[in-house]
């Protein structure tokens, strides 16, 4: 499929939504964008490689809850964020492809500020909970 690399955009946006609005009620449209991924990829076997990467961000989500810097509504990583993990890992080979070819520091900044971006979209939508203050741009 010649412009997958949108497709792959469109599940992970449609995934990361589900996620911060419907939390474990997710999983089946999940499930569904991770099938449809795999369905449709060109590069099927790189892709499912690569999600051995996922086991990085999940380990690093399970520290943080146990750690009390965030929380949701089951003592370890929920299965919904497990699959988006996934869903975000299948996106570097295809719609996130581009960060291959910048240099390391500037990947390291744009992840320095996405991830936290993301985490504090995501208590602003009560996907997740924090007992930390947030910032906030708005008075």
């Amino acid at each position: 499929m010649k412009h997958f690399w949108l497709v792959n955009s469109i599940l992970f946006q449609i995934a990361w939504f589900s996620c911060a609005y419907l939390q474990a009620s997710a999983v089946p449209i999940l499930v569904v964008c991770v099938i449809l991924h795999f369905y449709l990829s060109p590069s099927k076997k790189d892709d499912l490689m690569s999600l051995r990467l996922c086991l990085f961000g999940i380990i690093v989500d399970q520290a943080l809850i146990i750690l009390g810097v965030f929380t949701t509504n089951a003592d370890s990583i929920p299965l919904w964020l497990m699959l988006l993990w996934s869903l975000l890992v299948l996106s570097l080979n295809h719609s996130l492809r581009f960060l291959q070819q910048m240099p390391i520091a500037i990947v390291a900044l744009i992840g320095a500020v996405a991830g936290p971006l993301s985490y504090t979209a995501a208590l602003t939508m009560g996907a997740v909970n924090s007992d930390l203050s947030t910032f906030s741009f708005t008075s």
